[in-house]
């Protein structure tokens, strides 16, 4: 006693309070209000099936297969002093990123000098230097560590430090705006520094040998070699300490 006739607005209000927003069909809604049959079953609202998503996944800015391989000149000749198998960075460079809407939850593995954006989506480096994957895992340095330069490496031009373990073969060119670090024997090669250069064995020049450093150079010995800066022999050898300009 006393009801109202009850509206297609009140019917949809009562569905939103229920939860249901998607898939309401309001053919259906008119088409029971204007037959009023009552007792009877009505489906009212459908909802979408739903749909397998994509796992998340990591998107490597930078090439996780190196592969030594000589540069290709113009002129269709080859250069084997100089081989793509250093992925250099930048500090600022973006190195990996998680694309959105992920499904399988997927987190950024990695060492130091990198750092995540706010967001969580992305992955910086914090220095300048090279980066390099590991079993998933992102690594970014400031410090070039080979065991010899020869046609395995080709000339190295690095922006960090460079520590070879084991000896610069004649023909050969490092570079480095930081320091350099030499453990074996230096052939006829050149080797120029931003900072220091130690020879820890020392320089064979085979008269082609050139040598330079924004800073000291230290060697136990140089044969037949240019060196430009401040350089003498390591003490602790039993020879005399000499200084050049």
């Amino acid at each position: 006693v006393g009801g109202g006739v009850l509206t297609s607005g009140e019917i949809i209000k009562d569905l939103q309070y229920l939860g249901v927003k998607h898939g309401i069909d309001n053919q259906i809604i008119e088409q029971i209000l204007s037959h009023r049959e009552y007792g009877e079953a009505y489906k009212i609202a459908v909802g979408t099936q739903p749909r397998d998503g994509s796992d998340g996944y990591i998107e490597y800015k930078f090439n996780t297969e190196l592969k030594p391989r000589p540069k290709m000149n113009d002129d269709g000749t080859v250069d084997f002093h100089t081989l793509e198998n250093i992925n250099h960075v930048n500090k600022g460079d973006v190195v990996a990123v998680l694309p959105p809407r992920k499904v399988k939850h997927v987190i950024f593995r990695y060492g130091r000098n990198l750092s995540q954006s706010e967001d969580g989506t992305e992955l910086m480096s914090q220095v300048s230097g090279h980066v390099i994957l590991e079993n998933d895992k992102i690594f970014v340095s400031n410090v070039l560590e080979l065991v010899n330069v020869d046609n395995s490496t080709g000339d190295i031009d690095y922006e960090g430090d460079v520590v070879v373990k084991g000896n610069v073969l004649a023909g050969f060119t490092v570079k480095a705006t930081g320091d350099i670090t030499v453990s074996g024997i230096v052939e006829g090669a050149t080797v120029i520094a931003g900072g220091n250069i130690t020879f820890n064995r020392g320089i064979q020049g085979m008269t082609r040998a050139v040598v330079k450093a924004g800073g000291n150079i230290v060697s136990k010995f140089i044969e037949c070699g240019k060196c430009i800066s401040r350089w003498k022999y390591r003490s602790g050898f039993n020879s005399a300490q000499q200084s050049y300009s």
